[in-house]
């Protein structure tokens, strides 16, 4: 149980049982799911452990999949690659003399995007044209002491 949040709120801040009711709920939940957030990063650790150990297990024996009741595990190796920073355009140009310039393409990112808008919208208060989505969420924020 987390401790009595109506210590929280001042006389004069017009505190009402039902207020204090949600924000104590919130807050329980907030508590609630850094705690799961910290169960799950354990149990990733955990499987990531396991993972690597099964792997080095079925290398070692020469095995690239073992079959169970519950499925069929098996060895696999994932790539990811990038350009280093600053050499994007060498890539491109790499991409493009290998044939596969057509993987190249303009992105922007999506919170630097959202963002802008915001920023756009509170200085301007202008209209956004109508390609642009924009969708807001009312969020509460908390921070611990």
């Amino acid at each position: 149980m987390s401790e009595d949040l109506t210590k929280l709120f001042t006389e004069e801040e017009k505190s009402t049982p039902e207020l204090q009711q949600y924000v104590k709920k919130f807050y329980d939940l907030v508590i609630k799911e850094r705690s799961l957030k910290k169960q799950l990063d354990e149990i990733k650790e955990s499987r990531m452990t396991a993972e690597e150990t099964l792997y080095s297990s079925l290398e070692d024996i020469n095995l690239e999949l073992i079959r169970t009741k519950d499925g069929t595990f098996y060895r696999r190796i994932d790539i990811s690659a990038n350009f280093r920073p600053g050499e994007k355009e060498k890539g491109f140009i790499w991409l493009r003399e290998q044939g596969f310039g057509n993987l190249i393409y303009e992105i922007v990112n999506a919170r630097t995007f959202s963002a802008f808008i915001k920023e756009f919208k509170e200085d301007k208060m202008a209209e956004l044209p109508e390609f642009i989505n924009m969708s807001i969420r009312k969020k509460i924020g908390f921070r611990k002491k």
